[in-house]
């Protein structure tokens, strides 16, 4: 909902009260907590030199992985839009639980390596095997 909707004044009055209190509710500024590393271009520097060229015989991976995802379903289908309605979306959800996923992305072929983990206990830790496993080829852009 708009600013203006939810104050009850005209969008003009609201962009006048942000630009007197010199408020930009649009822009965004990220920021780390974390000291700056004089290493770190050099680093970065010698991966992306070994993504571009690896050693000869070498398989270089890429890996990533995202941790405790929920696992979960709506209860009711979504409503398409029509003219004149928005889309509707439930807001309620069955859980199913805690997954991992973890995957792996060969440089050199683009292979893609994806494996799952159920929600995380001892007999299913990542050191265990995977709940699931799936790969997939992707297709090198031509240069």
């Amino acid at each position: 909902m708009a600013l203006a909707e939810r104050t009850g004044m005209s969008p003009s009055q609201v962009g006048r009260v942000l630009s007197d209190l010199d408020l930009k509710p649009h822009r965004v500024q990220g920021w780390l907590t974390r000291k700056d590393d004089p290493q770190f271009w050099a680093r970065a520097a010698n991966v992306c030199g070994l993504y571009l060229r690896p050693p000869e015989g070498a398989l270089v991976l890429s890996v990533d992985e995202k941790t405790a995802m929920s696992a979960r379903s709506p209860t009711h289908p979504t409503i398409p839009l029509t003219p004149g309605h928005p889309e509707r979306k439930e807001f309620e959800y069955v859980r199913h639980g805690v997954v991992s996923l973890m995957a792996a992305f060969d440089v050199h072929t683009g292979q893609v390596l994806v494996a799952t983990w159920n929600a995380m206990t001892a007999s299913t830790s990542p050191r265990s095997s995977p709940t699931s496993t799936s790969t997939c080829t992707r297709t090198r852009p031509s240069t």
